[in-house]
């Protein structure tokens, strides 16, 4: 699982709003204004928050941590170890701010090639269905889809869907079809 430590402590989001531009140090012992991506086995991050959990002074429920590293890890599967992040809470949003340059580069998306929708689309059942691009406008681009995935969009969503669909460009990763 991929974490952010500090001086090889692990970090997760902070639980108490005085904390609003800071990661929480699991051992209790303040916080973190960076992290440093670094991975760690499952089994090792479970017995740390175990081990947290059953401190008198734990800040949050291991359940809470657990959660909370799971969401930190799903923002950081692409970015390379050693990569520095900070934190930023606005209005109640924490986020993870991942400096430009350790985000894998996004290929351009043409008429003609193979794309997927990415995780960024707003219902799940539209993740990782396949289409081609049939045109593209300005930032949206006409999508045919496959009819297997166009199957099971409708079977999850209870809508008929139509065989193609118009995307904004941001939700489309372009397939190498060839490996």
């Amino acid at each position: 699982m991929k974490v952010l430590t500090h001086e090889g402590v692990l970090l997760t989001v902070p639980f108490t709003s005085a904390k609003l531009h800071q990661f929480e140090r699991i051992d209790g012992e303040g916080g973190a204004d960076v992290g440093v991506v670094a991975e760690m086995s499952d089994a090792a991050v479970r017995a740390l928050v175990n081990t947290t959990g059953d401190n008198d002074q734990a800040f949050a429920t291991p359940r809470q941590i657990m959660n909370n590293l799971r969401f930190i890890a799903g923002r950081l599967i692409e970015i390379p170890l050693g990569t520095e992040v900070k934190a930023q809470n606005d209005g109640g949003r924490f986020k993870l701010l991942i400096p430009d340059d350790a985000r894998p580069k996004k290929e351009s998306v043409n008429q003609g090639d193979r794309v997927a929708i990415n995780e960024k689309v707003k219902h799940t059942a539209w993740m990782n269905t396949h289409g081609t691009v049939e045109t593209i406008e300005d930032d949206k681009a006409t999508v045919k889809l496959d009819d297997g995935d166009r199957t099971r969009v409708m079977r999850l969503t209870g809508k008929q869907e139509s065989a193609t669909a118009t995307l904004p460009v941001y939700l489309l990763d372009k397939l190498d079809d060839e490996k």
